[in-house]
C-alpha cells in the first residue's frame, strides 16, 4: 500500500517525528450502521419493540416475573419490565429472561440490539450462541450491540443473566440483524479514521469530503484524491485527512445574541436526520419539566454536545433518552448539577429529560459546536449562552 513517510532504517526517529498528523480526537468512535439493513422491521425477533403485551408472550422468565409497562420506555408504547428475584441467588445465571428461539446460521454474522435501564446500575450478562457478554447498565436508558457468529446451525434464543444483583431492570427494543455492525469511525482534528472490522468489504459514506493519504508508493490506495466515500476492506481501515475546506477551527465565531421573546412551551417540529442542533424544551402545563434533544443532522461522524445544568435544589427527576455507551449523563452527589456529553450522528437522536421543584433556580449551560444551533422552546428562539430556565435570562452556571 506504498508509505506514507519513507523509511529510514538508520535512524526511525526522523520517521517518528511524522507523529500526530490526525492530531487531537474530537470524541470516541462512532458505529456505523446500514440503516436499511438494520430497520427495526428487518429484525429476526418479532415485536422486538415490546411495546404491548401480546409482545411479551413469547419470552420466558426463570426466577423472576415480567410485565408490560407503558410509562417507562424508550421507544414506542411499552417496555418489558423484570422484577426482582423470586427467590434471591447469587449466580447470574439463577434469573434468566430468554427471548423466542431464532433460526440462526452457522459462518453467519449477526447483530443483536437492545435498550436497557436499571433501577440502580447494575451488571448484567447477555448469552447468544455461545457467546456470553457482561453489561452495566446505569439507572437510564442505554443501548448496547452484541456482534456474534455462531458456530453450528440451529435455534438458539437470546438469554439476559439478571442474578446475583437484585435490582429491576427494564428492555425495549430488542432486535437482531443478519450482519454485522462492526464498522467504526473516529474523528480527529486533521482527518479521520475508518475502521472494518467484518469479514467484508464495507463502502462508507462521509458527510463532507476527505482526502486520501499522499503516500510515498505507487498504490491505488494512498494516491491523494478527495472522497465523499470510501471502501474499506475486511479487517481494514482507512486514514483520510480534512480539505482546507473542513478543516476544525480552533477559536469558532461566538454565536448570535440570544431573543428576547419568551421561549413557548411544548415540543418544537424538526428533523433529526436533516437539521443538527439541540433542541430544548418544556411541558405545557408542567414548566418544571424539560427535555433536551441533540441531533445528528444526518452526518456519519458524530457531533459531541457537552453542557450542565445546575440548581439550588435538588433535581426532582433525571432520565436518559436513547443513551447510548459512549454517551455520559450524571447527576452530583448533592443532585444539584447535571453534567453530560453526548454523541450524535446519522438520524440518531440523544439526550435526557429532567424535572425540578417550582420556585427553584436552574441555570442550563449548554456548550455545543461553533457551528451547532442551540434553539429553546416550541418556537425555537436562538440560545448563545447559559440561560434561566426561570426568567429566560441570562445565568450564572
Amino acid at each position: 500500500y506504498g508509505r506514507a513517510v519513507a523509511s529510514n532504517p538508520q535512524n526511525e526517529a526522523l520517521t517518528r517525528l511524522h507523529g500526530g498528523w490526525l492530531g487531537m480526537p474530537l470524541g470516541p468512535r462512532q458505529r456505523v450502521y446500514d440503516d436499511a439493513a438494520f430497520d427495526p422491521s428487518r429484525s429476526l425477533i418479532p415485536n422486538g419493540g415490546l411495546d404491548t403485551s401480546a409482545a411479551i408472550t413469547g419470552w420466558r422468565a426463570s426466577n423472576i416475573r415480567v410485565s408490560l409497562d407503558t410509562t417507562n420506555k424508550v421507544s414506542g408504547t411499552g417496555s418489558l419490565q423484570v422484577s426482582k428475584h423470586i427467590a434471591y441467588t447469587s449466580q447470574p445465571t439463577g434469573a434468566t429472561l430468554r427471548s423466542p428461539t431464532l433460526a440462526l446460521k452457522a459462518g453467519v454474522d449477526y447483530t443483536l440490539t437492545f435498550a436497557a435501564r436499571a433501577l440502580q446500575h447494575r451488571d448484567i450478562k447477555v448469552n447468544v450462541a455461545s457467546d456470553t457478554q457482561s453489561f452495566t447498565i446505569p439507572d437510564y436508558w442505554v443501548r448496547r450491540v452484541v456482534n456474534f457468529t455462531p458456530k453450528t446451525s440451529g435455534n438458539y434464543a437470546i438469554s439476559f443473566y439478571v442474578g446475583q444483583e437484585n435490582v429491576p431492570i427494564w428492555l425495549d427494543d430488542v432486535y437482531v440483524f443478519q450482519g454485522s455492525t462492526n464498522v467504526f469511525t473516529r474523528e480527529f482534528e486533521s482527518g479521520i479514521v475508518v475502521v472494518n472490522a467484518t469479514g467484508k468489504p464495507r463502502t462508507v459514506s462521509l458527510d463532507e469530503p476527505y482526502l486520501r493519504i499522499l503516500g510515498t508508493g505507487q498504490d491505488p490506495i494512498n494516491n491523494g484524491s478527495r472522497v465523499t466515500s470510501v471502501i474499506v476492506g475486511a479487517y481494514d481501515a482507512a486514514f483520510l485527512v480534512r480539505t482546507a475546506a473542513n478543516q476544525v477551527v480552533a477559536s469558532p465565531t461566538p454565536p448570535p445574541p440570544p431573543s428576547v421573546d419568551t421561549p413557548t412551551c411544548g415540543k418544537p417540529l424538526y428533523n433529526g436526520a436533516t437539521e443538527r442542533a439541540l433542541f430544548l424544551y418544556y411541558d405545557c402545563g408542567s414548566p418544571q419539566r424539560w427535555h433536551a434533544r441533540m441531533t445528528g443532522g444526518g452526518r456519519s461522524s458524530a457531533t459531541s454536545y457537552r453542557g450542565g445544568v445546575s440548581a439550588n435544589q435538588r433535581f426532582a427527576s433525571l432520565v436518559g433518552f436513547s443513551q447510548e455507551s459512549s454517551d455520559v449523563l450524571t447527576l452530583s452527589s448533592s443532585g444539584t448539577l447535571i453534567s453530560y456529553t453526548q454523541y450524535a450522528s446519522r438520524s440518531g437522536e440523544d439526550g435526557f429529560d429532567f424535572s425540578f421543584p417550582a420556585g427553584a433556580k436552574v441555570c442550563y449551560a449548554p456548550d455545543a459546536p461553533a457551528d451547532v444551533p442551540v434553539l429553546i422552546g416550541a418556537n425555537r428562539l436562538t440560545v448563545a449562552g447559559p440561560i434561566s430556565l426561570a426568567t429566560f435570562g441570562t445565568c450564572v452556571p
